[in-house]
């Protein structure tokens, strides 16, 4: 029931070793997570990539892009 409660972000792409995105994915997804960030007041630190979700854990967003919620979780910046 995470959907009742929660936004998804998606980036098209497999993130698990065989693709990283893209700069221009990364700066759309910089710009959605700034946005939804400020008009619903969530902060950054509540930005998780699925795999890090308690309870519905899938092996999203993959490897090579999990470092940069991490990152954005930290931070407020993907880079």
């Amino acid at each position: 029931k995470m959907n009742y409660r929660s936004l998804g972000v998606v980036l098209c792409g497999n993130f698990h070793n065989s693709e990283t995105p893209t700069a221009a994915q990364l700066t759309t997804l910089q710009n959605a997570l700034d946005n939804l960030c400020m008009e619903r007041g969530i902060p950054k630190e509540r930005v998780l990539g699925h795999t890090e979700v308690p309870e519905s854990a899938t092996d999203c967003p993959g490897n090579a892009l999990l470092p940069y919620v991490q990152r954005y979780r930290a931070t407020g910046s993907l880079q």
